[in-house]
């Protein structure tokens, strides 16, 4: 089990994107209407109308018009980086290929730059700084061939996480370049980025178990008639990691340390396992239980985000 600890990576970090606005721009003479979206161009936010208007800028640049306006979200520029994987940041569709793509200058090191979230065919990362030069491009398809009929009629399977864990650690100013490339006529989104370090907590046994947490609603009405309603899930892992002896203290450090923190959580790396065990989300509860001479036992409860 590695967990990826994050940077800090604020709208204020990304000096180049290629995406717009999907909201218009406030206007002056323009009546908002309750529960209307505007963007702003001094602003990274997205804003709700919460009281009709004309005239009432939602941001000065300094403070927010709270009788008018509340901040929604990230606007569609910088919606990767809110930290939330069902709010993305989305290409506009007027090619058959469509790209995302971003410019992030670091100053804090980092060995690790992990996407949740996606859609697209592929998507590349090119780290420069003075400590390092790397360039790697990962395919987004995710198909199991396990026998002849499957080469030819399986359904294409997008995978919608990437993990860049082998980058040499940057230290000092860098810049890291993203571009994710849409599949022909679609868009290309992505719903967070995160940059950060990781650190190896134990190995990840048999024993583990993955699930989901699923939102979504079921209503039945009096005439025994149901719908359901479909909403987002978040993805659980619960695991028991085998911790060296020597390392108990370290974990328990690293684990306080990260209470309450969004994190990229990585249970396996091989292609069998890898997908259904890389999580970004939190840890609910840890306990180590000190039972054998050479190692002890991690009960880890991981809730992604969704």
């Amino acid at each position: 089990m590695k967990v990826v600890k994050p940077r800090t990576v604020l709208p204020s970090n990304v000096s180049a994107t290629n995406l717009l606005n999907t909201n218009s721009i406030w206007s002056n003479v323009t009546a908002y209407t309750v529960g209307q979206l505007v963007d702003v161009t001094n602003d990274f936010y997205t804003y709700q109308c919460i009281q009709a208007n004309t005239n009432q800028n939602p941001y000065n640049g300094t403070t927010v018009n709270s009788a008018y306006w509340r901040r929604y979200s990230f606007n569609n520029k910088f919606a990767a980086f809110d930290q939330q994987v069902s709010t993305g940041s989305v290409s506009q569709n007027t090619f058959i290929t469509n790209t995302v793509t971003f410019t992030i200058d670091m100053t804090e090191g980092f060995d690790t730059v992990a996407f949740f979230g996606l859609k697209g065919k592929s998507i590349q990362v090119t780290v420069t700084g003075s400590s390092v030069s790397y360039s790697k491009t990962i395919l987004l398809d995710d198909v199991l061939i396990t026998d002849w009929y499957e080469y030819f009629f399986s359904e294409n399977i997008e995978n919608s996480e990437a993990i860049f864990n082998d980058i040499p650690f940057v230290l000092g100013p860098s810049t890291i370049n993203i571009t994710i490339w849409s599949r022909d006529n679609q868009t290309a989104e992505v719903g967070t980025i995160v940059v950060g370090t990781q650190y190896f907590l134990g190995h990840t046994p048999y024993g583990t178990s993955v699930g989901i947490i699923d939102y979504s609603k079921k209503e039945t009405d009096e005439f025994g008639n149901t719908s359901f309603v479909k909403r987002a899930f978040s993805k659980r892992v619960s695991s028991p990691i085998e911790v060296i002896a020597g390392n108990v203290a370290k974990t328990q450090r690293i684990l306080s340390d990260l209470r309450a923190t969004p994190c990229v959580w990585i249970g396996d790396e091989s292609d069998t396992y890898r997908t259904a065990l890389t999580v970004y989300g939190f840890y609910r509860d840890f306990s180590i239980s000190i039972q054998y001479p050479s190692y002890s036992i991690c009960e880890l409860e991981i809730e992604g985000l969704t």
